[in-house]
């Protein structure tokens, strides 16, 4: 659970990172869904400003996370409130990362959102994990027949496999600290 989210979006967006991936645990092990964006060509983009390609990549990733947690404990009580976040064609990148992280705030995963008003400096920055720390303690994953407990997926896949347990399973790392 994540005290605080402070969206910058004044920052230059930066590829390759948890801005449009996340992990998720398949039947073939770890994988990450990326969300394309436009290329940049260089030209140093805020993180406001950086459009969504409109690939297939929206049924891929539905398709992926149906692989990966249909088997899941709480995949039913999930996926109906995903889909829609998914299918919707968001132009902006930011435009969907803030219905997921509202989608998260519904969930107690996150307790506030806040966006910046202007730039902020790295020394004032905390960066926020939107997966499970490497530290957390294991839980049944779906595919734990086939693998040992993989760390580091998105957020996710505790929910699909904990629920509403989620929060507590979190609350114990932090407290355990």
């Amino acid at each position: 659970m994540q005290d605080d989210v402070v969206l910058d979006l004044h920052e230059h967006y930066e590829k390759q990172t948890f801005r449009n991936r996340f992990d998720i645990l398949g039947v073939n092990g770890k994988m990450s869904l990326t969300i394309p964006v436009e290329g940049q060509k260089g030209v140093k983009t805020l993180s406001k400003d950086i459009r969504i390609a409109n690939h297939n990549w929206r049924k891929l990733h539905l398709k992926s996370i149906h692989s990966a947690y249909g088997r899941a404990a709480y995949f039913q009580f999930y996926i109906d409130e995903l889909t829609p976040i998914f299918m919707t064609k968001q132009s902006f990148l930011m435009d969907f990362n803030m219905e997921i992280l509202e989608w998260l705030r519904s969930k107690k995963l996150i307790i506030t959102r806040n966006l910046s008003d202007e730039f902020m400096a790295y020394e004032n920055k905390t960066r926020a994990q939107f997966h499970t720390p490497a530290i957390v303690p294991s839980y049944l994953q779906v595919f734990s027949d086939r693998f040992q407990f993989v760390p580091s997926l998105s957020s996710l896949d505790m929910l699909m496999n904990l629920g509403p347990r989620t929060v507590d399973h979190i609350l114990l790392w932090k407290n355990g600290k």
